[in-house]
């Protein structure tokens, strides 16, 4: 099977996806596969591509091909299953997805509506709420950037003592303010939010720190083991995901079965409604009175050895490469049940 892993990309986690696509394509090489990794440009869809990695060499053995941007959709032909691996907006907001549709190529990430769906904070909430799961309160302004701060603390209510302004459209945390609900807590969300153009303002939910992966396709999708993350200091933004040692990760989360069971029903309850086969992971909110509340869905949550979802695989017997090989079929599977995607 020939295999083009997709990384790279004009998003703030360029490098993640970066780490993520390396470690996916020398392991599908490792296990005899015909891999291709192809790097995308910040500036549009011109890539650098690098070719049969199949054979024991690495990335960093090559001298790639660059491939401008007219002529980047012929060589995405020719490969039987691509690897998204492109987190962040266009990467995840069903951008690229649609492309690879109208290319006719099985991918793995969630399809088109999935994609753009799950990178609307705002939206799955919304939709959460219409399946009776629990999820923080939530306020947007008719600007969405840092000046809608104002209109939104009108509509706060007093007696919430602290939130969290957040990217309606970004992952990793990037542009995130935790603040209390005073003049000095606006104005330094202000400060840390300025530049980002669709924001939202949500309730801070005190608590610990869940997070449940599901694979599969939506016939008999699978629910992982929970994962508890416990960040050693503040909480879960970029440097504590993607700093070595600050953050610990428990798997399986040491909670009660019963509330393992309800967060990870509600994960698929997500997972089934937003269509994110053929894998996603969904983060949730444990307060101390035992009640889960809802964040978001990641549809291409970081995925080196190390991550989180290949974690919680690893925790009931599917190792890394295996899994890899399970989401191509659910791909190549998903694509031949509709019909190639012509």
């Amino acid at each position: 099977m020939n295999v083009l892993v997709l990384a790279g990309g004009s998003s703030s986690e360029r490098e993640i996806s970066l780490k993520s696509g390396n470690a996916v394509a020398a392991a599908l090489a490792n296990k005899g596969y015909r891999t291709a990794f192809a790097v995308i440009s910040e500036q549009g869809i011109a890539l650098d591509y690098y070719k049969a990695l199949s054979d024991g060499n690495s990335i960093s053995d090559q001298t790639p091909t660059h491939v401008q941007a007219d002529n980047s959709l012929n060589t995405l032909g020719g490969h039987d299953v691509v690897f998204t691996m492109m987190h962040g907006n266009l990467g995840e907001n069903g951008t690229w997805q649609g492309l690879l549709r109208l290319v006719g190529l099985p991918f793995i990430s969630a399809d088109v509506k999935g994609s753009a769906v799950a990178m609307d904070k705002v939206l799955t909430k919304r939709i959460a709420r219409t399946l009776d799961i629990p999820t923080p309160m939530w306020w947007t302004g008719s600007s969405r950037n840092v000046a809608a701060l104002g209109e939104i603390r009108q509509r706060v209510p007093a007696d919430i003592r602290k939130l969290v302004a957040k990217p309606v459209d970004q992952g990793s945390s990037v542009g995130v303010a935790i603040f209390e609900n005073d003049d000095a807590g606006w104005a330094e969300a202000a400060r840390i939010c300025t530049g980002i153009d669709n924001l939202m303002v949500e309730q801070f939910v005190s608590g610990r720190e869940l997070t449940c992966g599901w694979i599969g396709l939506r016939e008999d999708p699978v629910g992982l083991p929970v994962v508890e993350i416990r960040p050693r200091e503040g909480f879960y933004d970029y440097r504590a995901k993607y700093t070595k040692g600050a953050s610990e990760y428990l798997c399986p989360a040491p909670i009660d079965e019963v509330i393992a069971e309800t967060v990870r029903t509600a994960a698929g309850s997500i997972y089934r409604e937003l269509e994110l086969e053929p894998f996603a992971r969904i983060d949730f909110i444990l307060d101390e009175a035992g009640q889960h509340w809802f964040l978001e869905a990641n549809t291409l949550p970081g995925f080196t050895e190390l991550s989180l979802l290949p974690m919680a695989a690893a925790a009931v017997g599917v190792d890394y490469a295996e899994l890899l090989e399970i989401l191509m079929l659910c791909a190549v599977e998903r694509h031949e049940r509709e019909g190639g995607g012509r």
